[in-house]
């Protein structure tokens, strides 16, 4: 909240709040294994704008493919 109780409004209109939600459900997404493509189709938002926020959280591209790499050995494993 900024002074006064008012909510605090970040670069593209979204409440902090609302970037906290995104930046969760992105991750959750992202954990799943999921390309920046679908995450964005899934949450409405551009590929970009998902690579934004991975970068900000401090995740890439290739700890996707890695963990995408595990899931699939895991599957494999269980038949």
């Amino acid at each position: 909240m900024g002074k006064g109780n008012t909510p605090v409004i970040l670069k593209g209109g979204f409440k902090m709040s609302e970037k906290s939600e995104l930046n969760r459900q992105i991750k959750e997404l992202f954990d799943q294994g999921l390309t920046y493509s679908e995450i964005g189709e899934r949450l409405n938002i551009h590929q970009n704008t998902v690579g934004y926020h991975l970068r900000k959280m401090g995740l890439n591209n290739s700890q996707r493919i890695k963990k995408r790499g595990e899931k699939i050995k895991e599957s494999y494993e269980q038949g």
